[in-house]
């Protein structure tokens, strides 16, 4: 069992005829929107099971400015790697394992408050960036542990996330592999059956999206491609491995959706 795990794929830059088009597209978005600090509209994507996506929509940009933590570069796409629940690790282990990232701690209640003595998420965030222009930070979830979201059928059938694919060499992507004890094999990162994968491994025939950081692109599986084949526009054709995909664009500051069966 891996220690960490992958819990949300965020990215900022969303507006409301963004998520409009994804539900357009299928996309079923879990009915609670939430918000966070900084100006930070939150609205997810959720499926049978981690991780799910994230889409930010930034309502006053100074706001959300000032509210950057240390470590941050603004508007950059980040992962949220979970600690099992099971694990012989404590978030304390990580915080002391890599000091010379620069850790620290933020805690947060069920409630919704910082109150450190009712029991919520723990964050370890770093000062120093795992990975170029993505942030990077690990969660721990205490007992008693939050109700677990309901599994999200889809009617474009997607069922999940089974890839990234970023905009950088192997090197650039080593700190997420030290961080999370799973090497590199042929160029790809297995986190839990999501494929990390570097530009020269990335498994797309056309080549990778362009886009403003370097998480360019999120794969994701579907049972079939037909509800997708029935739509002419916004959608474009590719191949992943060489197989028919579907590509959504998506805000410069986000990851392109690349769909595939």
């Amino acid at each position: 069992m891996n220690t960490l795990s992958l819990q949300n794929i965020y990215s900022h830059g969303y507006q409301g005829e963004d998520l409009d088009l994804l539900q357009g597209l299928g996309f079923s978005c879990r009915p609670q929107v939430s918000t966070y600090a900084g100006a930070q509209i939150l609205n997810f994507i959720d499926f049978s099971s981690c991780p799910c996506l994230e889409c930010i929509e930034v309502t006053d940009h100074q706001a959300y400015l000032d509210f950057i933590p240390p470590g941050m570069v603004p508007y950059t796409p980040g992962i949220s790697l979970a600690l099992a629940e099971e694990s012989q690790k404590s978030i304390q282990d990580f915080q002391s394992e890599f000091e010379d990232w620069g850790p620290y701690l933020l805690h947060e209640n069920y409630e919704g408050g910082q109150e450190e003595y009712q029991p919520g998420w723990n964050y370890l965030n770093f000062t120093r960036s795992v990975i170029p222009d993505t942030y990077i930070w690990i969660t721990e979830c205490e007992k008693p542990f939050p109700a677990t979201l309901p599994k999200t059928n889809h009617p474009n059938n997607v069922t999940g996330i089974s890839g990234l694919v970023f905009d950088l060499e192997e090197g650039d992507l080593a700190g997420l592999s030290t961080l999370t004890g799973e090497p590199f094999r042929e160029g790809k990162l297995d986190l839990g059956g999501v494929k990390v994968y570097t530009r020269e491994s990335a498994p797309l025939s056309e080549g990778l999206p362009e886009k403003e950081f370097p998480l360019s692109a999120v794969i994701l599986e579907a049972k079939t491609l037909d509800f997708f084949n029935q739509i002419e526009t916004p959608l474009t054709g590719c191949k992943v491995l060489g197989q028919p995909a579907v590509r959504i664009k998506t805000p410069p500051q986000s990851w392109d959706l690349i769909i595939t069966s």
